[in-house]
């Protein structure tokens, strides 16, 4: 009996060392492989907002053209004060973001207007003139812009625009005084005028103080040439056309601005 017992009692303990065997030896291999994955944790990324801009505001900008030929075909000779110093022109600029459609670009459309004015007084045999020179610009045009945000609420707008308008020079020579029809002399009053288009590249630099009012500060060059529209680029006294003109006569230049904008900012 005791015999019996013995046998089957070393049965039941090889059986639990085959069973301990065969088990421990997958979970083993199992742990092993498990040491050659390698989990790297990965940070959520945080999608940026497209930009996003819905406004109008004024703009006044400072043009940096030349007046030598017009200085000296009709300011030198009458001895009057020169056309000197930028050309102030003031004006307004709509524009829009065109997300979600194409992300980060606006579309805008701007115009402003300016002039410089010189006068003289002269007396002349009890005669008094006033003799005037003015010229004055007027521009229209649309605008692509492209929007980098390098952080909250300050965007760098690089972009390009087309336009197109008009500069008008004037002369004329306004008596002043009671004047006898024998004391009456011939004296000359021209208006000249110049139809151009321009491409305007530029950069500007915008600040949103709040969610409805943008600072601008911005920087461009006007690079004009004669408008292929009209039938004459240059005309005088009507549309008569002129011709001959010194090609540095036109606004292009150096353009510095400055604006302040009402509207949704965004970014």
């Amino acid at each position: 009996m005791q015999k019996f017992i013995l046998k089957k009692t070393i049965f039941v303990l090889s059986f639990l060392m085959v069973c301990n065997l065969f088990i421990s030896n997958p979970l083993k291999a199992q742990d092993e492989r498990l040491d050659d994955f390698t989990f790297e944790s990965e940070e959520m990324e945080d999608p940026k907002q497209p930009y996003f801009a819905l406004s109008i505001g004024v703009t006044g900008n400072l043009l940096f053209t030349k007046y030598d030929e017009l200085n000296n075909k009709f300011i030198v000779p009458k001895n009057m004060e020169l056309f000197e110093g930028p050309m102030f022109t003031l004006g307004f600029n709509v524009f829009t973001a065109l997300s979600p459609f194409v992300n980060n670009v606006r579309l805008g459309i701007s115009y402003n207007s300016g002039s410089k004015l010189t006068e003289m007084k002269t007396v002349e045999e009890s005669i008094e003139t006033n003799s005037t020179r003015n010229l004055s610009m007027q521009m229209t045009g649309i605008h692509f812009d492209y929007a980098f945000v390098p952080f909250k609420s300050f965007a760098i707008l690089p972009g390009i625009g087309i336009n197109w308008g008009n500069m008008k020079f004037e002369e004329f020579n306004k008596i002043s005084s009671p004047v006898s029809w024998n004391d009456i002399k011939a004296t000359e009053n021209n208006q000249i005028n110049y139809s151009f288009m321009a491409v305007e590249p530029q950069v500007n630099l915008e600040y949103a103080l709040t969610g409805f009012l943008m600072l601008r500060a911005g920087v461009s060059y006007i690079a004009s040439f004669d408008n292929p529209l009209s039938t004459y680029a240059w005309t005088i006294n009507g549309n008569n056309e002129l011709k001959d003109v010194p090609s540095d006569i036109n606004p292009k230049g150096l353009n510095v601005k400055l604006g302040i904008f009402l509207g949704l900012f965004n970014y």
